[in-house]
Parts: structure tokens; C-alpha cells; sequence
């Protein structure tokens, strides 16, 4: 178990700041850092845009149940080729009763913001953590605002002028997310690490 292998570990590169907490209560002598994921370069935004609800990726990582998901006629996409994508609404929804809850990477708000796309979710700490506490599109827990959110979203993407809002809005945290910016974060943890070791 991991137990075991604590001591063998220099550095332990963390998805979020929730996590890195964790390990670093749990295990006081660890050393931990948190970078974010990028989205994929080869995934490509069109320009055209509709009000399709999106969840991308594997659902065992969801707390969305199939109830949900034809309700909201919700379009899963669980294996993500590179290729060419509409922009439209995303949505992701997980609880805390799901691992994937404490070590959510920011890859789907990644990939949301590179294809100019309308991000709705729960406040999973990942989120939290970038967007705040405040985004006006968080689903709550027990889904009572569901409807809402999604007829928001709806509102958003319909809008020239909302829409455009919204890009602006989110333009900070597409930059956190780029490629580029997740490289640059990777070059300076693994400098440290190099210059450690130099005596």
C-alpha cells in the first residue's frame, strides 16, 4: 500500500490543493505540489455553437445517474477522440461519496474552456479552487437547481452578447488551463527538484 512506499517518494505532484492537504495531514513528512491539467490540443473548437448538454469521460467518475442523464437528455461522450468539437454546454457533477470527488483533475473545465463552451458543475473542491465560490453556474448537491443552471447555461450560449460575456469571463481561468501555462508550471517544480539534488 501506499504506506509502504511514502518513504520512496521525493515529490508528490498533487491534482488540487484538497488532496494535497490530505496526504499532507495524514503523512507529515511528505512533500507535495500542486499542478493543474491542461486540456488536450488535439481536441479542436469549430465555430459553431449549440445548447447540447456534453459529459465527457468515463460516467464511473460521475455521480450523474442514467435518470439524469435522459432527463436532461444529457450526450455522454465516454472515449474523447481528437477531432473537431462544437461549442455547447458541458456539464460535470460528482460527490463527495466518489474518490474521484478529492483527486478531480481540472481537465474537463480545461477542455470546456478550450472549446469555448458553457461550464456547469457542483462545487467539487477542484472547482472551487479555480473558479471560487461564487460562479453562477454550480449546481447544488441534491440537484434542487438543476433546471435552472441548465436553463441558464441555455441563456448563455443563445446570446451573442451573453455569450460573449461569458468568454470574457472565463478567459483567466482558460490561460491557468493551457497547455502551455501546465508546461511551464511542470518546468519550474522539476527545476526545483533537479537543483535539490545538486550539491
Amino acid at each position: 500500500g501506499f504506506n509502504e512506499i511514502i518513504e520512496n517518494i521525493d515529490l508528490l505532484i498533487c491534482s488540487n490543493n484538497h488532496i494535497k492537504s490530505i496526504f499532507e495531514n495524514r503523512f507529515k513528512n511528505i512533500n507535495c505540489v500542486v499542478n493543474y491539467h491542461e486540456y488536450d490540443e488535439r481536441i479542436k473548437c469549430t465555430n459553431v455553437k449549440n445548447d447540447n448538454i456534453y459529459y465527457f469521460g468515463d460516467l464511473k467518475k460521475s455521480s450523474l445517474d442514467n435518470k439524469i442523464i435522459k432527463n436532461k437528455s444529457i450526450k455522454v461522450l465516454s472515449k474523447i477522440k481528437p477531432g473537431n468539437f462544437n461549442s455547447s454546454i458541458h456539464i460535470d457533477f460528482v460527490l463527495s461519496n466518489n474518490i474521484q470527488y478529492h483527486i478531480h483533475t481540472s481537465t474537463k473545465l480545461a477542455t470546456a474552456l478550450n472549446l469555448n463552451s458553457v461550464f456547469i458543475c457542483n462545487k467539487q473542491p477542484i472547482y472551487i479552487e479555480i473558479l471560487g465560490h461564487n460562479y453562477p453556474l454550480y449546481i447544488y448537491d441534491d440537484l434542487s437547481n438543476l433546471d435552472d443552471v441548465i436553463i441558464l447555461a441555455k441563456n448563455i450560449i443563445n446570446s451573442k452578447e451573453k455569450y460573449k460575456e461569458y468568454l470574457e469571463y472565463m478567459k483567466k481561468f482558460k490561460l491557468m488551463l493551457t497547455p502551455e501555462k501546465i508546461k511551464y508550471e511542470y518546468e519550474k517544480i522539476f527545476s526545483k527538484i533537479n537543483s535539490s539534488f545538486v550539491k
